[in-house]
C-alpha cells in the first residue's frame, strides 16, 4: 500500500495544514498570517503613487561628494558618480523607500546626464538603474561612453 493510500485510509487528505487561530489575524485588517505572507509587497508599484510632475523638486549637484542630491517630503535621494578621463561613471542611485515610485530617481539621472552633456562628458552607466534609464531613453544614446 502506498503512502497516499494509507493517508487517505487514516482520514488525511494531504499534508497537514497549519491551523490559523482567530488571534493570528491582524486586528486592524482581519488578514490572516498566511494571507500576509502571500501579499508581501512592501514597496508600491510605479502606478500606485502619483507622478512627481506637479511637485517641484530641487536637485542639487554636490561636486565635492560626486553626487546629485534631492529631498522630497523630508526623505533623501541621490545619484553618485565618479569622473575618469572625461567620462562620468554613474555608480549608484538611491531613493528612500518612502518616496520610491514618484520619478525622483529618473530626475536625478536626467540631471546627471544634463550636466554631462553641458560639460562635454561621456557617460558610463555602471548603476543598473542608470543603465535601464538610458536604455529606455534613446535620446541619451549619444552620451554613452
Amino acid at each position: 500500500m502506498d503512502f497516499e493510500r494509507r493517508a487517505i485510509d487514516r482520514g488525511h487528505a494531504g499534508p497537514p495544514q497549519r491551523r490559523v487561530r482567530p488571534h493570528d489575524a491582524d486586528v486592524r485588517t482581519g488578514v490572516t498570517p498566511f494571507a500576509m505572507r502571500q501579499d508581501r509587497s512592501p514597496r508600491m508599484t510605479v502606478d500606485a503613487l502619483p507622478c512627481n510632475a506637479n511637485m517641484p523638486t530641487s536637485i542639487r549637484h554636490t561636486p565635492e561628494k560626486s553626487r546629485f542630491e534631492a529631498t522630497l517630503d523630508g526623505h533623501a535621494a541621490r545619484a553618485d558618480y565618479r569622473l575618469t578621463d572625461g567620462v562620468m561613471v554613474l555608480t549608484h542611485t538611491e531613493v528612500a523607500p518612502e518616496i520610491e515610485g514618484r520619478g525622483l530617481g529618473g530626475e536625478l539621472i536626467q540631471a546627471a546626464l544634463d550636466h554631462a552633456k553641458a560639460h562635454g562628458l561621456k557617460v558610463r552607466p555602471q548603476c543598473s538603474y542608470a543603465r535601464h534609464y538610458m536604455d529606455e531613453h534613446p535620446d541619451t544614446a549619444a552620451l554613452k561612453a
